[in-house]
């Protein structure tokens, strides 16, 4: 199920909490209300574009993987903060076992083994959380939160097509835009071609022939950009139900 919330004081509590503390007593941290701590969370990221990393992996290894723009599906858990800029519940990306398979104690206990690597089938997601350039802004509000990882999958399956489906509409509109400005070159050509010699009788009947083919070619795409302009309607009407 997605997590909905009103504001970030829906999922923890942030009152009693002083900004400028004296002491060590009086420092009272804000925290995560019950439900939702120590619970493992699914964010799905969307990458706007294509991305190299070269995340460090310990022992002095290296990423080194290619991760294609889409969406990804991000283990995660909450914690709570009270900051100069506001009160802000940031992600902090689940890292389930240290390199010897062993479960972090500090982190929730909440997943069984045989379902930590499960987002990471779908599309492998690590490097993703230790960027530095900003693919991963940690503030809940910047993703959708589902405490199921079938589900969050699910959901990025169908934003994934949803995407493609607007590469295939900005590709045919690419396309037409480019046509139509060839097309406007002919026209003027055919018109202003007085047709004195032979030479310039058989380029005009060139450029008309041109211009006909072009036409067949734009309207192809006139059409599909119509069907596409229709599919990407009712598949985001469905993304909403």
């Amino acid at each position: 199920m997605i997590l909905r919330y009103n504001s970030v004081n829906d999922l923890a509590d942030f009152k009693n909490v002083l900004k400028y503390p004296k002491t060590d007593e009086e420092c009272n941290k804000p925290c995560m209300r019950e439900e939702y701590r120590d619970k493992t969370f699914y964010a799905v990221l969307e990458l706007k574009k294509d991305y190299w990393s070269d995340a460090y992996c310990g022992i002095m290894s290296h990423e080194n993987k290619w991760y294609k723009r889409g969406y990804y599906v991000i283990p995660v858990y909450l914690q709570a903060h009270r900051w100069i800029c506001g009160d802000k519940i940031v992600l902090m990306p689940r890292e389930f076992c240290d390199l010897f398979g062993k479960p972090w104690s500090r982190e929730p206990q909440d997943v069984p083994r045989d379902k930590w690597w499960i987002a990471a089938d779908f599309k492998r997601y690590w490097g993703l959380t230790k960027t530095t350039l900003g693919y991963l802004p940690k503030y809940i509000e910047n993703y959708e939160l589902y405490d199921d990882v079938d589900e969050a999958i699910s959901r990025a399956k169908e934003l994934d097509t949803l995407m493609e489906l607007n590469d295939k509409l900005d590709e045919v509109t690419s396309t037409i835009e480019r046509e139509e400005g060839l097309q406007d070159n002919l026209a003027y050509k055919i018109r202003m071609n007085h047709k004195f010699t032979e030479r310039q009788k058989l380029e005009h009947q060139i450029c008309e022939m041109t211009y006909e083919k072009r036409n067949v070619r734009l309207s192809k795409a006139y059409d599909k950009k119509k069907r596409l302009e229709d599919k990407i309607i009712h598949y985001a009407r469905f993304l909403k139900a």
